[in-house]
């Protein structure tokens, strides 16, 4: 482990990076908690398989990666769905033990089947670009990966003279090509959210138009649903001691138009300055909202899910939950049409009264006051985290479930309580929720006739029913691209060493494998040792010990 480092690394990639040998992450969840005076602590819980014999290896990992951060909680929960992965691939392959490259056609297929293949795509439904205004000279930008290919978001900020600061938030508009009711509405409903494997994506939409007429190419004019916020200043505040502070009114409105992407910016960049002036001035001005908004948000202690640390992330996640929470309040207020909500209800008194009643059964020290202390509450898991009885096990998943992973598709608004956000709600159509929220909209603008509350609700019950599921077929859909790229190096030769020698079984860690393989084949008067280089050549995959299969080649 390198030497301790500031808290802003980004620490998502650096547990990507050093997560050891034979553990697979399934999913992160990265929460900043706010501690005041400029502290804040970073809350991460991972969902993990980890096989029974690497309990050790993680736990020594996870305390040295906690020792190696600043202000970093690193929770585990221990998932198994390689086992449901396992049964399938058996019933697959039946009669087969040995997966090899002459498997990969089937894999091919298993991985065109997690969803069904999209509907064909129509030509759009209307012409509505009369009915749009021309936004096109905004000098929008994005903020993805060099990657990426749905770019369902761009965002603009400017200073004007009198001090106001204008952001402009557009979310590509998908009512031009889908109907409600129709084919390629009913596979997103099915489909519930875009799933990412490694080289292959599940939209909800279909590539043909989540990755083109659905997503703002960088040069491409794409219709648009946009808000438009004014940070007004009304007045600077003076404290003795203190650096003076500014008041600001907000207002708001939403705008339906053309759009272009002048520029993409990937996060991960070294550096965010670019050779066109006005779009650092909009960068300069996107941080000020930004942290203008986390004030007005965060005025009491809250925890604030991010996919990532740097700056510019930050600046976007900021951004966007104020951007998705004025259309919510838009369309249900305004409107007063319904929506399908992000919700994410406060627990009850009588629940937060039963979790004290289980900490003090479990004697782990706490107060009832320590459940609103967002550094308080990240001690709390942090003690049952380090216990390893099933009791302490169960209370830690059942609080991480109340208190921050629990959120559920509404049409009735009951506010987000983790965000400290009266209304939120999706409205990229790489979710389905947000493909519905999109047709009301287009009911606002266009007067074709909205979803009912009924028909919102039928939604969102499928989406909450779906939810459960996508951690799974997200790993499936990695672990089974995995599977299909390595089959294609059966018979190649790789270097490694010895991991692990049994009376009846050797593993071996070979370089651009991720879990440790079976050796066969060494040399019998040979002794083997832990750390022992090797020579192997990939065999295939067994499906009884779910790992891949390794032929001596040569030990030294």
């Amino acid at each position: 482990m390198s030497p301790k480092r500031p808290g802003t690394i980004d620490i998502l990639s650096e547990i990507k990076r050093t997560l050891p040998i034979g553990i697979e992450l399934h999913r992160s969840y990265h929460y900043v908690v706010p501690l005041g005076k400029k502290r804040k602590l970073s809350l991460i819980v991972l969902k993990l398989h980890c096989p029974d014999e690497h309990t050790e290896k993680l736990n020594t990992w996870r305390s040295e990666m906690a020792n190696s951060v600043d202000m970093a909680t690193i929770l585990v929960r221990r998932v198994k769905s390689e086992q449901n992965i396992q049964s399938n691939l058996c019933a697959e392959f039946r009669g087969v033990s040995l997966l090899t490259d002459e498997s990969r056609p089937k894999l091919d297929q298993m991985l065109q089947s997690l969803c069904g293949s999209p509907p064909e795509h129509m030509a759009n439904f209307s012409n509505r670009k009369g009915r749009r205004e021309d936004l096109t000279e905004v000098p929008f930008i994005a903020i993805d990966r060099a990657d990426t290919r749905d770019i369902e978001d761009l965002i603009h900020a400017e200073k004007k003279n009198n001090g106001t600061l204008v952001w402009r938030t557009a979310f590509v508009s998908a009512t031009d090509e889908v109907q409600p009711g129709s084919a390629i509405d009913r596979y997103a409903l099915r489909v519930a959210s875009t799933i990412y494997g490694r080289h292959r994506t599940i939209t909800t939409l279909g590539d043909d138009l989540s990755h083109d007429i659905v997503s703002f190419l960088p040069g491409q004019v794409r219709p648009a649903w946009i808000v438009e916020g004014w940070l007004i200043p009304r007045e600077a505040v003076t404290i003795k001691g203190k650096r003076p502070f500014t008041h600001y009114a907000l207002q708001y409105k939403v705008r339906y138009g053309d759009v272009v992407n002048h520029r993409s910016i990937d996060p991960t960049s070294a550096t965010l300055r670019d050779s066109d002036p006005s779009i650092n001035h909009s960068i300069a001005c996107l941080a000020e909202v930004a942290r203008i908004l986390q004030q007005k948000r965060s005025s009491r202690p809250s925890l604030l899910r991010v996919d990532g640390e740097g700056a510019i992330e930050q600046i976007l996640a900021e951004i966007m939950i104020e951007s998705k929470r004025l259309l919510s309040d838009f369309l249900g207020q305004l409107k007063e049409l319904p929506i399908i909500y992000r919700v994410h209800q406060r627990p009850s008194r009588e629940v937060i009264e039963q979790f004290h009643l289980a900490l003090e059964n479990l004697r782990i020290p706490h107060d009832l006051s320590d459940f609103e202390n967002p550094s308080q509450f990240a001690g709390i898991l942090q003690s049952l985290e380090g216990r390893r009885d099933p009791e302490s096990q169960a209370l830690l998943n059942n609080l991480l479930d109340t208190f921050l992973l629990r959120t559920l598709y509404s049409p009735d608004n009951f506010g987000h309580y983790g965000l400290r956000v009266d209304s939120y709600a999706e409205f990229k159509p790489r979710d389905a929720s947000g493909l519905a929220n999109q047709f009301q909209l287009a009911a606002t603008f266009e007067q074709t006739p909205p979803l009912s509350y009924g028909e919102m609700l039928e939604r969102a019950n499928v989406l909450n029913e779906k939810r459960w599921r996508r951690d799974e077929r997200s790993f499936r859909l990695i672990f089974l691209e995995m599977l299909y790229d390595k089959l294609n190096l059966v018979g190649t030769v790789h270097l490694g060493s010895i991991a692990e020698v049994r009376p009846e079984k050797t593993y071996v860690d070979i370089q651009g494998f991720s879990k440790w393989g079976l050796l066969e084949g060494s040399d019998d008067d040979q002794t083997l040792e832990v750390g022992s280089p090797v020579v192997a050549t990939l065999k295939g995959f067994s499906l009884e010990q779910m790992r891949f299969v390794f032929s001596a080649a040569a030990v030294a």
